[in-house]
């Protein structure tokens, strides 16, 4: 019984604290997406006119900055998936 509440009494802030960092990083990449979209359509003519112009070294450097643009998206969504895990399992916690 006695654990049961203790399990409880820490689970609550557990609960706030993921839930807290979940949507802190969910807006923060919902903003990254809106600015990247932008950064993304000038690499994009970048990379064009670095093709048009045979300037292959600036083509590979746009190309390692758009690699590295889409795994900075794609962390942000694991750790969102890793964060609404553990709310969920506090939340399971201090329900049942």
């Amino acid at each position: 019984m006695i654990l049961k509440i203790m399990g409880k009494i820490v689970a609550i802030p557990m609960v706030i604290l993921f839930s807290v960092l979940y949507y802190m990083l969910y807006g923060a990449s919902n903003l990254y997406c809106r600015v990247a979209g932008t950064a993304y359509t000038l690499l994009g003519i970048f990379a064009i006119l670095a093709i048009i112009t045979k300037q292959w070294i600036a083509l590979e450097i746009f190309g390692i900055l758009a690699a590295a643009g889409f795994a900075v998206i794609m962390l942000a969504g694991h750790i969102l998936g890793l964060l609404d895990c553990a709310k969920e399992y506090f939340g399971a916690v201090l329900h049942g």
